[in-house]
């Protein structure tokens, strides 16, 4: 496998972009910033030097645009072809190149498949034609209008540093959940139903996946005073294992110390942390 750290030039295709080889290169610079990136029309012979890597062009390991091209396990999902063929998901050359070298962006396996599910995946099933999505388009519309004075060049580059921030964004969330998970899974627990935790952290994964008997999460409010928030039923949801009363959404009663509830049943806040955990014991008798 190729060393990221020793390639000094990679090639990827010219004119109209997609995510896909934008946020490659936004991936390839993240991780190996002096690597000099070029947009040609044609893979070359002197293009396949060792320290060089090509992508999303020229029918390489890096590239999707093959017959045979590399196919994502079944457990990331499928599709059914216009034939009505179930056909698992192929990769994009971001996959690819996220598949052999994320870990060096995300070195738990744990936050690397964070990052593959929730942004990676998505943007193969666009660039595959499978289904849209609107962090795709949005990347696309970077690309100059017929009328436009701006170079593709020009508008690639503007992209890949949007792209950058956005990647590093989520390879810092997912870096952060991972660190989290063990200071979430030995925090407070009240009543066996109710945790606490001292400072705001990510914790659905966590009490989802290895706490199912919590009911409610307390944490301090960004706002000031303590928030008391609902557990997911399951990743991505917004149904809780058991909500609030609905007396309450809304309607906050102050006499218990609430500043605010949420219509939509997942969040109420309170003054002080003792008021906070007692609306919550109050929402784990209804």
């Amino acid at each position: 496998m190729i060393d990221l750290m020793t390639v000094t030039k990679g090639y990827t295709h010219s004119t109209i972009f997609h995510a896909d080889d934008v946020f490659s290169t936004a991936f390839l610079k993240l991780v190996n910033p002096a690597i000099e990136i070029s947009r040609v029309l044609k893979v070359t012979d002197e293009m396949q030097a060792d320290d060089c890597i090509v992508y999303d062009i020229g029918e390489g390991r890096y590239d999707h645009h093959q017959n045979d091209r590399l196919r994502r396990p079944i457990e990331d999902g499928y599709y059914f072809d216009k034939d009505g063929c179930m056909q698992m998901i192929p990769y994009c050359g971001f996959g690819l190149l996220w598949r052999d070298f994320g870990s060096l962006l995300c070195p738990s396996q744990k936050a690397w498949k964070k990052v593959d599910q929730t942004l990676v995946l998505p943007i193969d099933k666009t660039d595959n034609g499978i289904e849209r999505n609107t962090l795709s388009a949005a990347v696309h519309a970077f690309n100059p209008a017929w009328n436009s004075t701006k170079t593709s060049d020009e508008a690639f580059w503007e992209a890949v540093e949007i792209a950058k921030q956005i990647l590093r964004n989520y390879v810092d969330g997912a870096n952060a959940e991972n660190e989290a998970e063990e200071a979430v899974l030995n925090a407070k627990v009240v009543d066996d139903k109710i945790l606490v935790l001292d400072k705001y952290m990510p914790w659905q994964d966590a009490v989802i996946e290895f706490m199912p008997e919590i009911l409610y999460v307390v944490f301090p409010s960004a706002r000031g005073g303590y928030n008391v928030q609902t557990v997911p039923d399951a990743p991505g949801s917004f149904n809780g294992r058991k909500l609030f009363p609905k007396k309450w959404l809304g309607n906050p009663d102050a006499s218990l110390g609430m500043t605010f509830c949420h219509p939509g049943n997942f969040l109420l806040a309170t003054e002080t942390l003792d008021q906070a955990i007692h609306c919550a014991q109050l929402a784990c008798a209804e």
